[in-house]
């Protein structure tokens, strides 16, 4: 059967015009897909997120009532309320 296809392959002429091109083009394909030693490199973790500087703070105002308490309180005498507006109460 080998000499009737070489027979073949010779009155058409396809083995010598198609063989080099079929060759590099397997060739080029083996390149392309060949897949050794192209592992991707691990992720890197991304940077940390820069810290917010925290705003600064304020001194609070302190109410004048309270602070009259408390010095009240530290030299021992009753202290006294900040005045409170009237409720009125009903009668039944």
């Amino acid at each position: 059967m080998m000499p009737a296809i070489q027979d073949f392959e010779r009155r058409l002429n396809i083995l010598h015009q198609v063989e080099p091109i079929l060759e590099n083009a397997i060739m080029t394909l083996n390149k392309v897909v060949d897949m050794t030693g192209t592992l991707p490199a691990p992720m890197a973790a991304p940077p940390p997120a820069p810290k917010p500087e925290p705003a600064p703070i304020a001194p609070a105002t302190p109410d004048i009532g309270t602070l009259k308490a408390l010095l009240a309180q530290a030299q021992g005498q009753q202290a006294v309320a900040p005045a409170a507006a009237p409720v009125a109460e009903e009668e039944p």
